[in-house]
């Protein structure tokens, strides 16, 4: 009668070579249509859930912000105007006017130089 080696599992292992690695996930989903269908839906779920849920968070919020009232301020700031300046800007826009007018109304054009 025959008794087996203890070395006789690694001597099976090593004739029939080593283990066929395993295939990873990327690979399943790029060769099984299925899984990217589920994958592409899934992840399409997923963003679309929290884009609402996003949606939902700054409405309420903006409703919150509405809805809760402030004093009113009774006093009111006084800005000072620089009369001059504001002249300086209502005399630039009347020449402005008064330019488009003259080219509304006829054409223009330089002085002819040869006339006296």
């Amino acid at each position: 009668m025959k008794t087996a080696a203890p070395n006789d599992n690694t001597k099976d292992k090593k004739a029939h070579g080593p283990a066929a690695p395993r295939e990873s996930l990327a690979h399943k989903i790029s060769r099984d249509p299925f899984l990217d269908w589920l994958f592409i839906l899934t992840a399409t779920l997923l963003i679309a859930l929290s884009l609402v849920v996003e949606g939902l968070y700054v409405y309420l919020d903006t409703e919150a912000r509405l809805s809760s009232t402030r004093p009113l301020s009774t006093r009111t700031a006084r800005t000072a105007i620089d009369t001059n300046a504001l002249q300086q800007v209502l005399d630039r826009f009347d020449d402005r006017a008064a330019e488009r007018a003259a080219l509304v109304k006829g054409y223009s054009a330089p002085k002819d130089p040869s006339l006296p």
